[in-house]
């Protein structure tokens, strides 16, 4: 028998004819018969996956998972009794037919999903080549090829064995390849123009099968090499071994638990864990807020960032009128608010979302709110001023007018005509549901010449119902 190749995930058997001499070799792939010679032709197209092929279960939604094998599948009902399946991505056409044009150097052997966002995908295959989605759950994907012309990427028909997609930047990936080479590890972002980066030039000539990214801290990176496990604290920069746990063995999968426990798999042997820091606690910014809908009705959104993939939250609503697509997920995600038409003015709700309170404003229409509360034709302090907060001081009759000073063009100068104005327009400028001080506050500072945050500084609690921005705008109308 000649040596045994072994080229990615495939072990070739080579065994030789006595009766012509041994001139002639029949090869061996995962059982079936080949006879085409040695490599490249390793394979007669027959298998349709890797011997081991990657399955990922997308970390924003657990009913969803892919296959890698001669094309990418996908399962949107996994947990389903009987599941079904789709492509997600064709066969890819061979990377170079001077080359080799074997199916087996297009089989896919490395899935990512980004945590926070299933649209950005990235996908590896045994020819060494790493392609990219940004709309992976469309009903049919667009992908695009990560290359640089300098440094050259990809590597030379060197199967990608694993994909980590950076935690804060979905648009970085860190690539493994097999064979027996320093430049197996690659930091590719194609924020724009696509760079790569090879960042595994202080590792041993060795594949890379596993790769780890500290959750908080953003320097430290971990790969998992056929002759042990190194660590870096630059990004790949240097590296240095792990002075205990897994030794001189291929070491298959890094995973992190609680935050701060990193959890090594080997090849035969065994487990190994070891905590790296302090466990993070679970934080979380939302953005944007205060939200803003139209009138119509829409859809609008906020980006939950977390501090760990493994941070659930929640999100409610007490308000009929917006209601969020999700009442719960983990790590950060884009989150959708359904927010119903409005008819009436202008509104705004406080929503939950991962322990933050989100102001949701809508628009609508106009506010018959004119501040000319005298019927003049000017907007004054002295006179509609001190009428509205008057009123809003609950004074009625004589009281309500007593001591001012009307035009001589005034329409309204008679107590019960200035209560059935205000009456029958909408002056709650911050949206708590009745005419007070602070909205006569408000309309005083406005009718001043104020403008900006100078209307609302103080004037409005911090857990107004409408933003400083929405009454700003809304004080605006009422000054037409």
């Amino acid at each position: 028998a000649d040596p045994t190749y072994l080229y990615g995930e495939y072990v070739y058997l080579a065994i030789h004819r006595s009766t012509d001499g041994g001139a002639t070799a029949n090869f061996i792939c995962n059982g079936i018969a080949d006879g085409a010679g040695p490599p490249p032709r390793y394979c007669n197209g027959s298998s349709e996956a890797n011997f081991i092929a990657p399955f990922v279960l997308d970390p924003n939604n657990s009913s969803r998972m892919y296959g890698g094998a001669k094309r990418l599948w996908v399962s949107t009902n996994v947990k389903a009794a009987t599941p079904t399946w789709a492509i997600a991505r064709a066969q890819a056409a061979n990377r170079d037919s001077n080359v080799t044009t074997h199916p087996y150097w297009t089989y896919i052997s490395a899935v990512a999903v980004a945590p926070g966002n299933s649209d950005v995908m990235y996908v590896g295959h045994n020819d060494g080549r790493v392609f990219k989605t940004i709309n992976a759950t469309a009903v049919t994907p667009t992908w695009t090829e990560l290359t640089c012309a300098f440094p050259a990427y990809p590597v030379f028909f060197r199967q990608v064995l694993r994909l980590v997609i950076e935690p804060t930047n979905s648009n970085i990936v860190y690539a493994g390849h097999g064979g027996y080479d320093t430049a197996n590890l690659w930091k590719l972002d194609s924020t724009g123009a696509t760079t790569c980066t090879s960042i595994g030039s202080g590792l041993p000539p060795s594949p890379v099968r596993a790769i780890a990214r500290h959750p908080t801290a953003p320097n430290w990176l971990y790969a998992g090499t056929e002759v042990g496990l190194f660590a870096s604290e630059n990004l790949g920069s240097t590296w240095k071994a792990a002075s205990d746990g897994p030794a001189n063995v291929s070491v298959e999968e890094l995973v992190w638990q609680n935050g701060n426990t990193l959890i090594a798999a080997t090849h035969g042997r065994g487990m190994f864990k070891a905590v790296v820091g302090t466990a993070p606690v679970c934080a979380y910014a939302v953005t944007p807020a205060p939200v803003a809908a139209s009138a119509a009705g829409s859809t609008v959104s906020v980006d939950i960032s977390a501090a760990l993939a493994s941070c659930a939250w929640a999100a409610s609503s007490a308000t009929a009128w917006v209601t969020p697509a999700a009442s719960g997920g983990s790590g950060s995600a884009r989150l959708n608010l359904n927010v119903a038409a409005n008819a009436g003015g202008p509104r705004a709700a406080t929503i939950t979302v991962a322990g933050t309170s989100v102001l949701v404003e809508q628009d609508g229409t106009a506010l018959a709110c004119g501040l000319d509360i005298d019927g003049d034709s000017a907007f004054t302090v002295a006179t509609d001023g001190v009428l509205l907060l008057r009123y809003a001081m609950g004074f009625r009759g004589t009281s309500l007018t007593q001591g001012l000073t009307f035009a001589g063009n005034a329409t309204r100068i008679l107590p019960t005509n200035i209560v059935s104005y205000i009456q029958g327009r909408q002056f709650d400028l911050d949206g708590d549901g009745a005419v007070t001080a602070n909205d006569a506050l408000i309309a005083a500072r406005a009718l001043r010449g104020l403008t900006g945050s100078s209307i609302t500084n103080g004037a409005v609690p911090a857990a107004q119902p409408r933003s400083s921005a929405q009454i700003q705008s809304i004080v605006a109308q009422c000054l037409k």
